[in-house]
């Protein structure tokens, strides 16, 4: 979408004001938060993705920080106050607001999650950004560290860091709490951003205290509450806790998506009813907001340059105020599902090969839902054949497409919050009373809870993680939400089965076949395996002929069209729906070029059947692709099983933001181009 940046010479003189003070201050504020908002939303719309109410939230804070004490945001860290935003997601704010203070061309806002553009949360690379944000609760402990290495220095130098009020869900903030009052560190500012709502719904409805204040005086600290969007109450209590005698938290009264009147959110919002939280605006709204904006700024100048710039983008604007593209708008799953014969016994995998149809022509013949959709579907058909299973969720219910099922089995669905180690013990308690507890969240964020997951596998204790948003297709918000390593970290907790399903149907029977077997243990009183299952958000295309999915997580064989079985014939071990899906295009490929290659999709992460070891040892070439970086997954048990090398295609590091899927792909050379590169290398 074509958008209207705000040029960063209307920011210098706002600037410039508010930093020498005296009666133009509190206007000259008000303007730059004005032209601060019309440059977020100038990056969100441009990317189409992005988290608007987070960021309008807490732009008064920020330019109070970066006005009043991070003036000088390029030099080290070591000689000035800092600034830690632990709401990543908030990061548009932190860029407008660089941005217009020269750090780097405000143009670059319209760049934001592009390829090579400013990444989806916050990351050192881009100037001025004193800290990367991973999952939510981990920058307090960070702004602690910056100011016991000030103190250690004999330097008086500050950390703000940002809080938001749902993320004071995750524990590891009450641990950094406790820390910053034993060690009296009044150098480290905490500010909660106390919106009240979190995702789409009031903190209230999720998990929340009743009075945020008196828990941390029953801690120790002093606290400070103000109106955070209103200038003179935000310097005031800044400027108390900066020079306060004991450690003091800040507690901003905020409105989501406050700053204009189309997206402000009451705290009153009905449960799932907070449209602002990830919704971008199309293209009436976006001139309806953008004015609004634009006239608070308050200078003639720029009102003539949006009006330039609206006649000028005129037909972008009428198509997008009569288009949404809503495919990356969460939904709630149908209520469909597709009846397969199950396989109960996944203990032992085996290998089933599919006779080859003489008739395919397009490997891509039938695009389907997504396995994460799949397994959500079939936690909806389960639901009454297995009345002892319990869904967990840690406010990502429409991501991981709960809201169908929360709202249809309302006392089988908890929403636990931002509080990853904290679900994964609960489903550790529902396995001991025995249930079994299905916990869903994003795959990157169980590198939280490893320990909690390693317990209930040590215990023996029936539980299924549910990763979701796995892999190279999940592109959109950058390396501290993809996740390239999960396959490595579960396989290496003992008791843990780990498994990918390769469809949405491969989904439906890996739940249903879990559950048979983990109630069949409990009700014979015996240790049962937990389970981690990876899933994908995006669909991938399947063959017309894809056979019936098998519960035991054994390798599917598709044949090469040649019957001949020589030394040339090669290999192509496939784990994940879009790793099967470039198999299967390259074998195509590579068979017009006289390349004779099987291909082997696997759903489980377990040593394949000798049958199959020995088909590859007699394989020219062996590739493994997975949508994962190349160390800890496939490639690793096949090396470790077969004494032909491997040579690996999947995830080269941890990367960046991007907007598109091909980008993804191609940033990583995850396509059919480089696997007909690697076989025609290694055989041609």
């Amino acid at each position: 979408m074509n958008t209207f940046i705000a040029g960063q010479h209307y920011f210098e003189n706002n600037l410039k004001r508010i930093m020498e003070g005296g009666k133009e201050c509190e206007v000259s504020f008000d303007r730059l938060c004005a032209l601060t908002r019309i440059n977020i939303l100038a990056g969100l719309c441009s990317a189409e993705h992005g988290w608007l109410g987070a960021s309008f939230s807490c732009v008064e804070l920020l330019a109070a920080i970066f006005t009043r004490y991070v003036k000088t945001p390029l030099i080290s860290l070591d000689k000035r106050d800092s600034l830690v935003i632990s709401k990543g997601h908030a990061v548009l704010t932190q860029y407008a607001l660089l941005s217009g203070m020269g750090a780097f061309p405000v143009e670059r806002m319209q760049d934001y999650k592009s390829l090579n553009g400013l990444p989806g949360h916050c990351d050192r690379s881009v100037p001025g950004v004193d800290t990367d944000s991973g999952s939510l609760g981990l920058g307090l402990s960070k702004g602690i560290g910056i100011s016991l290495m000030h103190h250690a220095n004999g330097t008086s130098h500050r950390c703000f860091v940002l809080i938001g009020d749902g993320e004071l869900q995750e524990g590891q903030l009450f641990e950094a709490f406790l820390t910053l009052k034993r060690h009296g560190l009044t150098g480290c500012i905490p500010i909660i951003d106390r919106n009240g709502l979190q995702s789409d719904s009031a903190t209230a409805d999720i998990k929340d205290s009743d009075d945020w204040a008196a828990v941390f005086r029953g801690i120790g600290l002093d606290v400070i509450s103000f109106d955070g969007h209103r200038c003179s109450e935000i310097f005031s209590a800044l400027d108390a806790a900066y020079n306060a005698t004991r450690p003091t938290v800040l507690i901003a009264n905020t409105i989501k998506g406050g700053g204009s009147s189309y997206t402000a959110m009451s705290r009153a919002t009905a449960r799932r009813k907070g449209i602002w939280h990830g919704r971008i605006p199309d293209g009436g709204e976006y001139l309806e907001i953008t004015g609004e904006l634009v006239k608070g700024a308050g200078n003639s100048a720029l009102m003539a340059d949006f009006k330039a710039w609206k006649e000028n983008s005129k037909n972008d604007i009428r198509k997008r105020a009569h288009s949404r593209d809503t495919s990356r708008e969460m939904h709630v799953p149908g209520e469909s599902r597709h009846d397969h014969q199950k396989e109960a016994n996944i203990a032992a995998p085996t290998a089933q090969t599919v006779v080859p149809n003489s008739e395919r022509s397009d490997i891509s013949a039938t695009v389907v839902i997504s396995t994460g959709e799949g397994f959500t579907r079939a936690l909806e058909s389960l639901v009454n054949r297995f009345p002892g299973f319990v869904v967990l969720n840690a406010d990502l219910e429409k991501s991981c497409r709960l809201s169908g099922f929360a709202a249809a089995n309302p006392g089988r669905f908890f929403e636990v919050g931002i509080s990853e180690q904290d679900m994964a013990s609960i489903a550790n308690g529902i396995g001991l009373a025995g249930g079994v507890g299905i916990v869903n969240t994003y795959a990157s964020f169980y590198k939280r809870c490893v320990d909690q997951v390693f317990s209930c596998a040590a215990e023996g204790v029936p539980a299924i993680f549910a990763g979701h948003y796995a892999g190279l297709d999940y592109f959109t918000d950058g390396k501290s939400h993809q996740s390239l390593n999960d396959v490595a970290i579960m396989r290496a907790v003992p008791g843990l089965d780990v498994f990918e399903p390769l469809s949405p149907d491969d989904a439906d029977v890996l739940l249903e076949t879990l559950l048979e077997r983990m109630f069949f243990d409990l009700k014979a009183g015996r240790r049962s395996r937990p389970a981690y299952v990876r899933l994908h958000r995006t669909p991938a295309s399947y063959p017309a002929f894809m056979p019936e999915p098998i519960g035991q997580g054994g390798p599917r064989i598709f044949p090469a069209r040649s019957p001949k079985m020589d030394k040339s014939r090669g290999m192509i071990c496939a784990v994940s729906p879009h790793g099967l899906e470039i198999a299967l295009d390259g074998q195509q490929r590579l068979a017009a070029e006289g390349f004779d290659m099987d291909v082997a999709g696997f759903s489980a992460y377990v040593a394949p059947p000798d049958s199959f070891i020995r088909q590859l040892e007699c394989s020219s070439i062996v590739v493994s692709i997975e949508s994962h970086l190349t160390t800890g997954g496939l490639a690793d048990i096949l090396g470790a099983s077969c004494a032909r090398p491997i040579l690996r295609m999947g995830a080269k590091e941890l990367s960046g933001s991007v907007r598109t899927l091909a980008d993804s792909y191609s940033r990583h050379g995850f396509n059919v181009g480089t696997l007909c590169a690697i076989v025609r290398e290694k055989v041609g």
